[in-house]
């Protein structure tokens, strides 16, 4: 098992022995070696702090809270300054929650000030095995030989999912659907709704699913997913950018909706 941070601050301790009793060779080693220990504990406690405020910044968005998504943001960017891939992420999730509690406007800023950076964002992507092959899956996604068919199973899922009680929530669309788009078919078309649905089309009788998604998946996908293992009796299992999820035949999830 890993040692703690604590048991790693507590090993600082015979290091300074040897600083202490050591000549001046040994003294050296001894030095650096603290030196190293004291840049783990730094760059481990960096690591977990980011992810506890990116675990905090998706519960206010999940939670719509706009005030609280921004302070937790703004408070980002003055810890991880030099990181510039998570606060993209980060900047990414605010625009959402923006967008998601109406204030349209704002997250259109925040999209044009992440273009300018330069940075392009992370394409959503979900990749799933079927028959020992890979297969990978972005939004609205037909370049697969049986597109088609794919696209007719998820409509099936969709109308059982609906049978049986599902809203599909607007709130998770961050842009101004087309002319030819409704909720439901943008919703639909995420990667990780098209994955299940070929999961399907390739074996229909599967009893497990499993997937892979680059991103954090959202909370329409996640209501979905519940609803779609328990009629279909299959367990879905889909590791995030964020944790993995496993939806169980009883239309729970792992997570326990924290997610």
């Amino acid at each position: 098992m890993a040692p703690s941070n604590d048991d790693k601050k507590n090993s600082s301790l015979p290091v300074l022995c040897k600083i202490r009793d050591r000549d001046h060779d040994q003294s050296v080693c001894a030095l650096h070696e603290m030196k190293f220990l004291l840049i783990t504990i730094d760059v481990e406690f960096s690591f977990l702090l980011l992810l506890w405020f990116m675990a905090l910044l998706s519960g206010a968005r999940n939670a719509k809270n706009v005030y609280l998504s921004q302070n937790i943001y703004d408070r980002m960017k003055k810890l991880f300054l030099e990181k510039k891939d998570p606060l993209i992420s980060a900047a990414v999730l605010l625009a959402n929650t923006y967008a998601s509690s109406g204030e349209i406007d704002k997250a259109s800023d925040i999209r044009l000030e992440i273009y300018k950076s330069g940075t392009k964002k992370k394409v959503g992507l979900t990749w799933i095995t079927a028959d020992g092959q890979l297969y990978t899956f972005r939004a609205h996604d037909r370049s697969h030989p049986r597109s088609n068919e794919i696209y007719a199973e998820g409509e099936k899922i969709s109308n059982e999912i609906i049978k049986y009680g599902h809203q599909y929530d607007s709130s998770w669309i961050t842009r101004v659907l087309d002319e030819d788009e409704t909720v439901e078919s943008v919703l639909c078309g995420h990667s990780e709704r098209l994955a299940i649905a070929w999961g399907f089309v390739a074996n229909p009788n599967a009893s497990k699913l499993q997937m892979v998604k680059n991103l954090r998946i959202c909370g329409d996908c996640h209501r979905s997913t519940k609803l779609i293992a328990a009629i279909r009796q299959c367990e879905i299992i889909v590791r995030d950018a964020n944790r993995i999820h496993h939806f169980y035949k009883n239309g729970q999830c792992s997570c326990n909706d924290y997610f």
